[in-house]
């Protein structure tokens, strides 16, 4: 998927019976016949019959199918209804879903590519379409370190900042303040109707679906139009050269997924 290298998390091999029984996906490879298996069966659920097509989908599942829900997961030890890849995971379909679920995944991606998975999350939403995440409090973590000084629970604490670091898969390359968690939300689109603390350090999240950022002017300066739109101001001389040869939806990602567009954000609601 350009924009991006993996909008769905990492692999996390966790067991059924481990605490954090969701696991944000794997990189795990699909042959070329599996991988046309599975394209092909989203496909038909979401073109020839998409009445019988979950509204709502559950990224990263794991182990944590929920009934109800389109359950996705790169991991094809948890048995995902759709195993999805890098490559498939625009065969999802856009504009479509009622609500995204995404437990214990956002950690998972890169800090330098939490804005790119928003956006790729929110287009599969409809307008009013509801997010739920749920993802780690930096300040959660080290007041709950503060509050207990020992090592065992220090020990403990750094496992759920940083991930066990047992496997590839299980690091955590982020975490999150209040502010920056909201920033990225609004970022990409999201208007957060509540950011609320469960166990001290683990923020659950409620947020609803505003604005579509692939939205293309049908005429005019379209470079001009998406600048001001996701930038507030003009485009640069050089924004006509780069995306010159590339579609209207790669602009959009590249812009959309740019620092500058939160520090924007941040500003634009004082934050």
């Amino acid at each position: 998927m350009p924009g991006i290298s993996n909008p769905f998390g990492r692999i996390f091999r966790e067991t059924p019976a481990a605490s954090h029984t969701n696991s944000p996906i794997s990189l795990a490879t699909l042959g070329p016949s599996e991988a046309k298996a599975s394209s092909e069966n989203l496909s038909d659920a979401a073109t020839a019959k998409p009445t019988i097509m979950s509204r709502m989908l559950n990224i990263g599942c794991g182990y944590d199918k929920r009934p109800g829900y389109l359950n996705i997961d790169m991991d094809p030890a948890c048995e995902p209804d759709f195993l999805v890849n890098a490559d498939n995971a625009d065969d999802l379909p856009t504009d479509y879903f009622h609500k995204v679920l995404a437990k214990d995944v956002l950690e998972h991606i890169p800090r330098t590519e939490t804005l790119s998975a928003l956006l790729q999350w929110a287009r599969y939403l409809q307008l009013g379409g509801r997010l739920e995440l749920q993802t780690s409090s930096i300040y959660g973590v080290v007041d709950m370190m503060r509050a207990r000084e020992t090592f065992e629970y220090h020990y403990g604490m750094t496992v759920c900042m940083f991930g066990s670091q047992a496997h590839p898969g299980d690091f955590h390359y982020t975490g999150f303040t209040e502010q920056t968690l909201r920033v990225h939300l609004l970022a990409a689109g999201f208007i957060p109707i509540s950011i609320k603390l469960d166990e001290g350090w683990l923020f659950h999240v409620q947020a609803m679906k505003y604005e579509d950022w692939t939205t293309e002017p049908a005429e005019g300066d379209k470079i001009a139009f998406l600048c001001d739109r996701a930038l507030g101001r003009a485009p640069d001389p050089h924004h006509y050269s780069l995306f010159k040869n590339i579609s209207y939806l790669e602009a959009a990602r590249i812009v959309y997924g740019s620092s500058e567009r939160l520090f924007h954000v941040a500003s634009k609601f004082g934050l």
